[in-house]
């Protein structure tokens, strides 16, 4: 992987286990599927507040279904973080996007 913010959409080269797979559709009991996409946990830890914002109940080991348009809802206001990071904020002004605790127990656990 060339960088851990890739999102991979091909299962072949999800290098192991610590990996978030997104798959479209309900939900099947099965998990890596060719029509998902995946992302190393170490990043996807930095979108978890973003995700909760719109799905209080989210956590990153259980499976949470989540419905189209409010992953239009989150794909827009990640867009807004990737611009907000765009200008250069000062750190403490990244509370307001990142959890930082998050992304730190996740960092630790792989």
């Amino acid at each position: 992987m060339e960088s851990p913010f890739e999102m991979i959409t091909n299962v072949d080269k999800v290098e192991n286990a610590y990996y978030i797979e997104v798959k479209p559709g309900e939900y099947n009991a099965k998990y890596w599927n060719k029509e998902s996409v995946y992302f190393a946990d170490e990043a996807f830890a930095y979108f978890y507040t973003t995700i909760c914002k719109y799905v209080p109940q989210y956590q990153p080991t259980q499976v949470t279904e989540i419905k189209a348009e409010t992953w239009l809802r989150i794909s827009n206001q990640l867009q807004e973080l990737a611009y907000f990071l765009s200008t250069n904020p000062p750190m403490i002004k990244l509370k307001k996007w990142i959890d930082f605790s998050k992304v730190e127990r996740n960092v630790q656990t792989v």
